[in-house]
């Protein structure tokens, strides 16, 4: 794109180049006294080179202009997709800040329920081997008292 417009330039100042030495040479020989004042003549053919060149001149400048409005375009264009885009991923950002405190509040929930099953558990293994002792001592009062009833009976 830059080749383009660098040879589109160049063209551009080769041209007013060419106009500011035709012009300077037109405002000097005007202020010269009518003595001094030469003319200058051009062949149809170079004058119609001349006109050729100026056209192109003027065709280069047009196209760039539109160039440089398609660029301004261009940009205007990517500027509205580069703010999209940041808030897009301003949102995005948002929505991840979200996630990660609720991944936060999850670990804690999950802590305490560990903490809750762990006690849980303690309780339970508590609770069997009451259970298991409390069975143990019955079987031992009932062999015991049989024993005693039976001793008892016999008797």
């Amino acid at each position: 794109m830059w080749e383009k417009i660098k040879f589109y330039a160049t063209g551009f100042l080769l041209s007013a180049l060419c106009w500011g030495w035709l012009f300077a040479g037109s405002c000097s020989a005007a202020q010269l006294p009518a003595m001094e004042r030469e003319t200058v003549t051009v062949s149809i053919r170079q004058w119609e080179e001349l006109k050729a060149i100026i056209s192109e001149q003027e065709e280069l400048l047009e196209t760039l202009e539109t160039l440089s409005t398609e660029d301004d375009k261009s940009l205007t264009q990517l500027l509205t997709d580069l703010k999209a885009a940041k808030q897009s991923l301003r949102k995005v950002e948002s929505e991840l800040i979200a996630a990660r405190q609720s991944l936060a509040i999850a670990d804690e929930t999950l802590k305490e329920q560990n903490k809750s099953l762990k006690i849980l558990s303690e309780q339970i293994k508590r609770e069997r081997k009451i259970h298991a002792q409390q069975k143990g001592q019955n079987t031992i009062l009932g062999v015991v008292a049989g024993a005693i009833i039976g001793t008892l009976v016999a008797h």
